[in-house]
């Protein structure tokens, strides 16, 4: 008598089971049958008569109308209400997103989209990516964080539009403060005074700018590549550096650019030099901002 619903023999609805919430089911099989609509919701009072009311609410787990397609979310139905998807980033472990960019979305083909960040550091370090639906308001909705590992090899120059990269790497960085050393006229020990909060670093760089491909180095074409990337350079705009240990900083570059290529028999093989400065926090939005790295 329970399998047949609230009676035996009387009503409408006899044959109906009665609706029951079961939890944590995550697979879903239809088969040896022709569907025209699948809909799952975990409200329990929803009518069992035809039509079946297929509205999305927050009960509603998935929708299947198997029309051409076989998504089942509700993206039709909230398209409107996602003005763009916010794309943000930080390492492991920091309580400070950096908004990466905004993809603007219009239409469901909208939300394919591949974006790469260059402003992380290497090392095997982890960082966190966070995928946060917009709304037309400005209104953020959940974060869809996953977790990556960022590891490289080697050494990178770049700026917001151009990257070069570098082997046989040599950075000697020199950590720096300004101090005032003050000799009294009596007393064994000077007195040292600190009047601002100055603490950075400046460093010279030496390394190998060549392009390769299928792990072939290209000496005809370096001169080229090197070429290029003295123009950026010598550019006056901010840049960033970035080794395969770690290492990480925002720089702006403050003298001349030279080649050696005399420890080696090919022309490619030329080792360029250059001094730098440290003018903010490779790993702060506002400085990647104020600097024109990423521009939201």
């Amino acid at each position: 008598m329970i399998f047949l619903g609230y009676s035996a023999m009387c009503g409408s609805e006899t044959d109906y089971e009665t609706p029951n919430s079961i939890n944590n089911i995550t697979t879903v099989q239809v088969e040896n049958c022709i569907v025209n609509d699948l809909f799952i919701t975990s409200d329990t009072d929803v009518s069992m008569t035809a039509p079946i009311d297929t509205t999305w609410d927050w009960n509603t787990i998935l929708h299947a109308t198997f029309n051409g397609t076989l998504l089942a979310g509700n993206i039709d139905s909230v398209l409107d209400q996602i003005a763009y998807i916010r794309v943000k980033y930080r390492e492991y472990g920091s309580s400070e997103w950096i908004t990466l960019t905004n993809v603007s979305i219009s239409m469901n083909d909208d939300l394919n989209f591949k974006r790469f960040c260059k402003w992380c550091r290497g090392g095997k370090t982890q960082y966190q990516f966070a995928l946060v639906p917009v709304s037309p308001s400005g209104v953020e909705g959940n974060y869809n964080i996953n977790t990556v590992v960022s590891d490289f090899n080697d050494l990178f120059v770049m700026s917001k539009d151009k990257t070069f990269h570098a082997i046989n790497e040599e950075i000697t960085p020199t950590r720096n403060q300004d101090t005032i050393i003050l000799k009294p006229l009596s007393g064994k020990y000077p007195v040292v005074i600190s009047n601002d909060e100055l603490n950075y670093n400046t460093f010279s760089v030496k390394c190998m700018f060549i392009t390769q491909t299928n792990n072939v180095y290209d000496k005809i074409g370096a001169w080229k590549y090197r070429d290029q990337l003295k123009d950026l350079l010598t550019s006056k705009i901010p840049l960033l550096i970035k080794t395969f240990d770690g290492r990480m900083w925002l720089i702006s570059i403050t003298d001349a650019i030279s080649d050696d290529s005399s420890n080696y028999s090919y022309e490619g093989y030329t080792l360029t030099s250059f001094n730098a400065c440290e003018i903010g926090d490779a790993n702060d939005y506002d400085d990647l901002i104020n600097n024109g790295l990423i521009s939201v």
